[in-house]
C-alpha cells in the first residue's frame, strides 16, 4: 500500500491470507489466489482501486503482480505454481 507499482518482473506473495482489499492503492493490480498446495484457486486481472476480494475459503496465500501482467502468462485455474528462491546478487 502506498508504494510504487510493482514492475514487469516483480510479485508480492502474501501468506496466510484468503482475500485482499485495495484501500490505500493508488493502481491496478493482478491477483492469484492460491490453496494450500499452491494450486490457483481464482485470478483477478486489474483489480480496482479501493475495492475487496471476496473471501476464499481454501485459500491460504496470494501472489500480487503489475495490472496486465497475467494477460502475458499462460496459466490458468487449477494450475499449481512452483516458488524457487531468487537471489538477485
Amino acid at each position: 500500500m502506498l508504494a510504487k507499482p510493482l514492475l514487469d518482473d516483480e510479485g508480492l506473495f502474501l501468506d496466510k491470507t484468503n482475500s485482499i482489499h485495495m484501500f490505500f492503492m493508488n493502481y491496478e493490480i493482478d491477483v492469484i489466489f492460491l490453496d494450500k498446495d499452491n494450486k490457483i484457486i481464482d485470478m483477478i486481472i486489474s483489480m480496482k482501486k479501493r475495492r475487496v476480494s471476496k473471501i476464499y475459503k481454501n485459500c491460504k496465500s496470494v501472489v500480487e503482480l503489475k495490472s496486465k501482467a497475467l494477460s502475458k502468462l499462460d496459466i490458468v485455474v487449477g494450475d499449481r505454481l512452483v516458488f524457487t528462491e531468487y537471489n538477485n546478487e
